[in-house]
């Protein structure tokens, strides 16, 4: 019996070659569609995620004088006063970046974005270690992505090699590769090839950035609190800070500090001068998903409409079949799976789409 409906099927299929393609091909276009759709949603949503303790990790925003839209970037200098201030306050990691030439051994220089951060970056942050250690304790030492190590050492191991920062200044900073870490997944804010010690990061006359410094600005500082419920305190506590910066420099006047769940500022939108990659707008994460769904339906109808115009040319077909003994119910299964059979050839078709 299975085989004598596999047989009418794909006979009938056979006949209908425009029916059949027309179909296969508009379904296969709808079904890859929404899965497109889907999966631009899923990563737009799926940002930073993978980050260990979000309850309890707040990043501190700032507004300036003049304009109450939030600012990414923070005063350095909080992040040591800070935790040393308030004992709600158990860790704080500063985040910065810079161009700079880096060199390799033997190899020509690279203009390349570096990265300088805290030892305690990597109890934040999950960034998965390779080989090596993560530790950033020796300001003599730099972490590299595996990208960064087939770029600058090709399929040599780096471990124990030097790299060489501000390559082309006289203040030439060589630094000792330790660790090579996966890298970051795209749907992540933080993006980087290199990460060494905070304190390597030098002004542009070489001169080192002083501790107790309010001039220079982090383009982030995060703290994690022992309390997450003492945010907005904390938060109100920090305008002691403000005369201090303000009084260092004239160009940024701060007037508030603001202090967000990590959920929540790594997916900011509205962020200014953000210094960190941020998921896509709403627009490119709603509108594909919506378009999407509008081509499946689409799809959908015309495979419907098609299907039943297809079965009333058929209806001398099925008095025949009923006059030599087939019953309704064995007409509609093989309706259905005919139908069943042009929706499975559309999503295997689907597959070679994406």
């Amino acid at each position: 019996m299975f085989r004598n409906y596999c047989t009418i099927i794909f006979r009938n299929l056979w006949k209908n070659k425009l029916y059949t393609i027309v179909n296969i091909v508009t379904l296969a276009v709808g079904i890859a569609s929404i899965v497109w759709g889907f999966q631009t949603y899923r990563y737009s949503f799926s940002f930073n995620n993978f980050h260990k303790d979000q309850k309890s990790i707040f990043r501190v925003l700032t507004k300036v004088q003049g304009n109450d839209n939030l600012k990414g970037y923070c005063p350095e200098y909080l992040a040591i006063i800070a935790k040393n201030d308030f004992p709600v306050i158990n860790e704080t990691v500063r985040w910065d970046s810079r161009g700079l030439n880096v060199k390799a051994e033997g190899n020509d220089p690279f203009e390349a974005q570096a990265h300088f951060t805290d030892p305690a970056f990597f109890d934040f942050f999950n960034f998965p270690l390779i080989r090596g250690t993560n530790e950033l304790a020796d300001r003599s030492t730099v972490l590299i992505t595996q990208s960064a190590a087939k770029k600058y050492f090709g399929d040599t191991d780096p471990l124990g090699k030097t790299l060489t920062f501000y390559s082309d200044e006289f203040f030439k900073m060589p630094l000792k590769v330790t660790g090579i870490l996966k890298d970051p997944p795209i749907n992540s804010s933080f993006q980087f090839e290199l990460i060494t010690n905070n304190d390597n990061q030098l002004k542009a006359d070489g001169s080192h950035i002083k501790n107790d410094d309010w001039e220079w600005f982090s383009d982030a500082v995060f703290v994690r609190l022992s309390n997450p419920a003492d945010a907005p305190r904390l938060a109100r506590d920090f305008a002691k800070y403000v005369p201090l910066q303000q009084s260092a420099r004239q160009d940024i006047q701060l007037k508030s500090f603001t202090l967000d769940p990590l959920s929540n500022v790594l997916n900011e939108l509205t962020l200014e001068n953000n210094g960190l990659y941020r998921r896509p707008e709403d627009s490119a994460t709603f509108g594909p998903l919506v378009l999407a769904i509008l081509i499946l339906l689409s799809a959908c109808l015309n495979f419907a409409n098609t299907s039943v115009a297809q079965s009333n040319r058929r209806l001398k077909e099925m008095g025949v079949r009923k006059v030599m003994g087939s019953s309704l119910r064995q007409i509609i299964l093989q309706q259905l799976m005919e139908c069943a059979v042009i929706v499975l050839m559309a999503i295997f078709l689907s597959a070679h789409f994406q």
